[in-house]
Parts: structure tokens; C-alpha cells; sequence
């Protein structure tokens, strides 16, 4: 057997010791003036270069009317800026501004519109007729679980390295860099978007010895499970452990497919408006306390695992030069085209979604973090293939998944919804209105290696400075200030930002 991991040992780490970013500072008004005047200075240049009032003039009038608010209405402002910020427990912008404005107050569903994806890249150890099998691929298999299994160890492995600091430590050379990045890494753990009339919330972080912050959620073929993952040290169980729970999940789904039952789609819920989506919860979670049981275990589980049936392909009539990657790219974002939205919980930061041929990607709710900083734990996750020492025997090409043999139900619990029938006529509506939204919308991935930002920075050829005209861009940078949700800029070797 593979050795463990994360040493059972804690590191000892002196609180004194320990730096601390410094809070989020109120802007200076007169210097916050300055750089609103050379903001807008290539939207000036393109209007003027469009026919409209010449540079010098329209900047002219900016000035003015800056100068008249700084010697105005402006240091009022200020003061009342730097009241809100006393009576903030973090800072004044992400405690009423941020969060709020940009993310959790906007109603559109999180499908297309927010949340984020990523697509990993494959797993050198699986086989090529696993990965692209001759023919139509459906059903559950053992390869699957395997990378599943894997996946899961990696990403708690990461996440019981993060905590101990035996990787990216609060105290290095780098020092702020990685003080930033802990605290935002964590976020995606154990928490949950929670939908709310006219504006949403984060569910509070569990304690550490609540049973649910250990488990991990599994979904397949819509219906819900929860596995317990993590030690009571926050150690991950081993591979093989994860993959025999999985195991048994597949074999309890299959065993109810048999029987004639189906699955109530409650997590489509979660593809809707959000105000339809918080009424839909709130009428869910008064049918039973066992419902709310279920979803207090989705809010503080450490995150979700999506086992998918088939391995997804495009229809004929949208085949693009790189079928299989935009296929990939799809199921991740939304599932199968027919049925978008099903087997997936839009709320929860993580979810690792792993099809039946083993291509895999990750899924998250964006307003805890940028995608940068779950690319960085897939990055991790994907960097070692699958470890076969870590797993009582080895797979070979033509393994099937074996119907016996498996921990039984008391290798999972199963979280089962009592539904009526308003509940099942929301799922349906709410997937009927999924499916308009996927229909609409298309993804696909333009390779281009002829330059790139290094070229670009070396050249000072900057895109308004070369036009001048103002062209949509997306900027980040490291943050230097506690809390937030650490935006940053970089690029990866082998996960895909979507």
C-alpha cells in the first residue's frame, strides 16, 4: 500500500510568529479622484476618434467637475466611507460591496451565467481504449471509479497539507503570496452558496468536529449520497477506502435502477433564478426535517463528486475541429444537452464531476474565490496519475465494474429527499428552463500559439495604447490586503480555465 500522504504529525506553529495581512485600506479621496481621470482617459480617446468631443476638452470638463465634488460633496462621502468601514468586521468593501453587488445579489441562474469550470487533463495510467472507446460508452465503470477515488484523495490531501502549512505556508521568501493564497483556498471547503430572497449568502464553515465537514457529496444518476472521506485528524481515508464507497454507491444506484425507481431532480433546482430557487427551498425544506438534515449535509460537506453514466459527445450538427474537447468542455458546464443542469449542485464552490471514459473536470460557484485558486488544487489533484501501489489490485483494459464484493450501505448514507408533487413539477420546470438557457449558449476553445502575454509585455504593446480604443479586458492581481476573494493572474500547464 501507498504510504500515507499527510504525516499524522501537526506542525507546530508559533502564533506570534505567524504574519498577518494587513486590512483593506479606505482609498484616499484625492488620489482616487486621479486615477478616475486616468481611467477614463481611453474612453475619451475613442470618442474623439469616433466623431465625438475632442480630448482635450472633454478631459478638461472631467477635471472640473472632479475638482468640484473634492472641494464639495466629496470629503463628506469620505467620511461616511471611512464610518462604514469602522463598523465593518473585515473591511468596507467585501463586508457591503463586493460580494453583494457582484455576485449574490444578482438573480440570474448560476448555469452559464457565473459559476466557473475547469477541464482536466487526462490520466496517463488509463488506458487509450478506456479513454476513447470504439463505441458508445454508458453505464458505470471501474476505470471511472478509480480516477474518482484518486481525485478525491488528492484534493483532500491538498486540503490537509493547506491546513497543517506543509504546503504554501503562511511564513515563506514569498511571504504575502502565500498568506493570500491559504486563506482563499480554503474557502472553497465545506461551504455552500445558500439562495435567499433578493440576495444570497455563504453557509457558515462548520466546526471541525462536525460529522458533515468530513464527508464528501456524491451524486449519480441524480440521486444524492454522502461518504465519509476524512479521519477525525482531517486525514483522507486511502484510495482504496474512497474507491470501495464509491463502489457500493454505483451498486446501490444500479440496484434501485432495477427496481423501477427514479430519482426526484432536486439539485436542477439549484440551475434556476435564485428567488424561484429560495422559494422552491424553503417550500422543500418544509416537508421534513429530514430534508434539512440533507441539505445541512450538502452546505458543510467538504465538496461534491459527480459520477457521470455515459461519456458525453456531440451531436452531429455541432461538431467542431476538437469534438471530444468541446464535448468535455460541455458536460462540465451543464451536463448532457438533453438533460442540462441534472446531476450537479451549482452551490457548492467544488464539485469534481468524473464521466465513464474518466474524463474529468471540476465545477464551483464563483463569488468564494476566482478560478485561479481552484485550478491550483486541480493542478495538484492531476499532477500525480493514479497511483495503482495505493489500490489492492491493478485494472486492466477490459475491466468491468463487479456487482458484489463491495462495503455495502454502510460505506455511505443516503440522502433522499421527501418530495410532493409541487416539488416534482418545480424540477421540471426548473429543467425545462435549464435546457432553454444551454440551448442558447455555446462553448468551445480557440488555440492560439503565435504570442502571448510574455511577447505582449516584452513589446509594451498594450491593446488601447496600440488602438487607442477601449477594448473589454479581465485584470487581476495579488492581494495584498486580508479577506476577499484573492483574485489573481496566472496560467497552468494542465487544467483549462473556462
Amino acid at each position: 500500500m501507498q504510504p500515507p500522504l499527510v504525516p499524522s504529525r501537526t506542525r507546530a506553529l508559533s502564533r506570534t510568529s505567524t504574519p498577518t495581512l494587513p486590512r483593506l485600506p479606505v482609498p484616499d479621496l484625492h488620489k482616487t479622484l486621479q486615477k478616475y481621470l486616468k481611467s477614463i482617459q481611453p474612453f475619451l480617446l475613442e470618442d474623439e476618434k469616433r466623431g465625438g468631443v475632442d480630448f482635450k476638452s472633454a478631459l478638461e470638463d472631467r477635471v472640473k467637475l472632479v475638482n468640484d465634488f473634492e472641494r464639495g460633496l466629496g470629503p463628506l462621502c469620505q467620511q461616511r466611507l471611512l464610518a462604514l468601514d469602522r463598523n465593518s468586521p473585515n473591511n468596507w468593501l467585501d463586508d457591503n460591496i463586493w460580494l453583494a453587488k457582484a455576485y449574490h445579489e444578482w438573480r440570474a441562474p448560476l448555469l452559464v451565467n457565473s459559476n466557473w469550470w475547469l477541464a482536466l487533463g487526462d490520466d496517463s495510467t488509463i488506458p487509450e481504449v478506456v479513454r476513447y472507446p470504439s463505441g458508445r460508452l454508458t453505464g458505470y465503470t471501474s476505470w471511472q471509479l478509480r480516477r474518482a477515488a484518486w481525485l478525491v484523495y488528492r484534493i483532500l490531501d491538498f486540503k490537509a497539507r493547506l491546513e497543517r502549512q506543509e504546503i504554501h505556508p503562511d511564513t515563506t521568501r514569498t511571504g504575502t503570496q502565500c498568506l493570500w493564497f491559504r486563506h482563499s483556498a480554503l474557502q472553497v471547503f465545506n461551504r455552500c452558496r445558500i439562495p435567499q430572497r433578493s440576495c444570497d449568502r455563504f453557509s457558515p464553515v462548520p466546526e471541525l468536529g462536525d460529522p458533515d465537514a468530513r464527508k464528501v457529496i456524491v451524486m449519480a444518476a441524480d440521486w444524492m449520497y454522502a461518504i465519509e472521506v476524512l479521519a477525525a485528524d482531517g486525514s483522507p481515508l486511502a484510495p482504496s477506502e474512497i474507491e470501495k464507497k464509491l463502489h457500493a454507491i454505483v451498486v446501490d444506484v444500479e440496484s434501485r435502477r432495477a427496481r423501477g425507481e427514479c430519482a426526484v431532480p432536486i439539485s436542477v433546482l439549484t440551475t434556476d433564478d435564485r428567488d424561484r430557487w429560495a422559494d422552491g427551498l424553503q417550500h422543500v425544506l418544509s416537508l421534513s426535517p429530514g430534508n434539512y438534515s440533507i441539505f445541512r449535509t450538502i452546505t458543510n460537506s467538504a465538496f461534491a463528486l459527480s459520477l457521470d453514466d455515459y461519456a458525453y459527445s456531440l451531436p452531429e450538427s455541432q461538431r467542431t475541429s476538437d469534438p471530444d474537447l468541446t464535448a468535455h468542455l460541455h458536460n462540465i458546464r451543464s451536463g448532457r444537452s438533453d438533460r442540462p443542469g441534472h446531476n450537479r449542485w451549482y452551490d457548492k464552490p467544488v464539485t469534481l464531476i468524473v464521466e465513464s471514459n474518466t474524463r474529468a473536470g471540476v465545477l464551483g460557484e464563483h463569488s468564494p474565490v476566482d478560478a485561479l485558486v481552484p485550478s491550483i488544487i486541480a493542478d495538484y489533484a492531476i499532477v500525480q496519475d493514479v497511483n495503482e501501489d495505493a489500490f489492492p489490485h491493478r485494472l486492466d483494459p477490459s475491466a468491468t465494474l463487479p456487482s458484489d464484493g463491495v462495503a455495502g450501505s454502510a460505506a455511505f448514507e443516503r440522502l433522499d429527499w421527501i418530495v410532493d408533487e409541487k416539488v416534482e413539477r418545480m424540477c421540471e420546470e426548473a429543467a425545462a428552463r435549464a435546457k432553454a438557457i444551454v440551448d442558447d449558449s455555446d462553448n468551445d476553445e480557440l488555440v492560439f500559439d503565435s504570442y502571448g502575454v510574455d511577447w505582449i509585455k516584452e513589446q509594451g504593446a498594450h491593446d488601447w495604447r496600440l488602438q487607442p480604443v477601449s477594448r473589454p479586458t479581465r485584470t487581476s492581481k495579488w492581494r495584498s490586503s486580508s479577506h476577499g476573494t484573492g483574485r489573481a493572474a496566472s496560467s497552468l500547464r494542465r487544467t483549462r480555465r473556462c
